[in-house]
């Protein structure tokens, strides 16, 4: 079945990160991958940029409107609606996109929206309408995070966890990537205490260092200024090996323990690497081959709308905790 989608913005993740890319392979935004999929047919793009709309439509050849309002006008029937537009705009464009004819499901850019309050009325307002919604958080849907969730399931990497996370640009931003990945992997937060408050770089979002207990797992959290470098990666200790998720998942590798050479009574971090496979270099397609899967009611690895609600309500309660120390 080819299910007809509607990007709306064109921003970086819309259409612009590999607009000008020579490299087919990589595919790493909405527009492309749905060009691209068997299973999807690019039908139409909505933005407000008269210059972005002139890109979108030599490149992509298919209809480009101005705003939501003028796309409904058309009356086209769609199965899948991409919200694509900055946070502060998803509540809006996702009241207004509810009333396309045969709607079926949204894919929203991560985070859902600015305040856990217009999550909850996103996901009410998809749910009345029997819309099924899922949020853009791409490393859910990269081959390497079930493989280290199999691993930790099966017990070849030990819990309880112990880890750092680094991130930077908005823990609700950014920081949730990781939360999004580590809730995946060890179970919801039980328990989490702000280090510092850090800085307030929106009105919706910050940057606190913040210590998070997890069912499986104790993570620290903490910021960088996007202003000297943008940086994301995560180091786990389990008790039988180390795994590094660097430059932000391109790099993922695996150490096990192993006697120490100069002191056997001892036991270190292997020298020795073993990679652990990833695909982001196709993460947008990975995320619309993980659809197919739910639509053909397989098994699938997307983030929910009910995990994002859970996620943002800990966000909002660590900004919370973070405005009254």
């Amino acid at each position: 079945m080819i299910n007809k989608c509607v990007v709306i913005g064109l921003g970086g993740i819309g259409m612009a990160y590999d607009y000008e890319l020579l490299d087919e392979e990589k595919i790493l935004t909405h527009s492309k991958a749905l060009k691209l999929h068997p299973n999807f047919d690019l039908v139409a793009s909505v933005d407000l940029d008269s210059f972005k709309r002139e890109n979108f439509k030599s490149k992509y050849s298919c209809p480009v409107y101005k705003d939501i309002d003028t796309l409904l006008s058309e009356n086209l029937s769609i199965d899948i609606a991409i919200i694509a537009t900055p946070t502060e705009f998803h509540f809006d464009n996702i009241k207004k996109i509810i009333n396309i004819k045969g709607l079926k499901i949204i894919l929203c850019e991560k985070p859902l929206s600015s305040s856990h309050e217009d999550s909850q009325k996103i996901v009410k307002f998809c749910n009345e309408n029997n819309i099924r919604l899922f949020v853009n958080y791409i490393r859910k849907s990269d081959i390497s995070t079930k493989i280290i969730y199999d691993k930790i399931q099966s017990s070849e990497f030990e819990t309880p966890i112990k880890g750092t996370v680094w991130y930077t640009k908005g823990f609700l931003h950014s920081g949730t990537h990781f939360l999004n990945l580590l809730q995946y992997w060890l179970g919801n937060v039980t328990h989490f205490n702000v280090i510092n408050n850090g800085k307030q770089i929106n009105n919706y979002d910050s940057e606190p260092d913040v210590h998070l207990s997890f069912e499986k797992g104790e993570i620290l959290f903490l910021s960088l200024l996007e202003s000297n470098y943008s940086h994301h990666s995560m180091e786990l200790y389990a008790s039988n090996g180390r795994l590094k998720y660097d430059q932000a998942g391109y790099v993922i590798e695996w150490q096990s323990i192993v006697e120490d050479i100069n002191f056997p009574t001892y036991k270190v971090i292997n020298s020795e690497i073993t990679q652990i496979k990833n695909d982001l270099i196709r993460y947008q397609w990975n995320v619309y081959c993980e659809i197919v899967k739910f639509m053909n009611n397989q098994d699938h690895c997307l983030c929910t709308a009910e995990e994002a609600l859970v996620m943002q309500k800990t966000v909002n309660e660590i900004f919370n905790s973070r405005s009254s120390n």
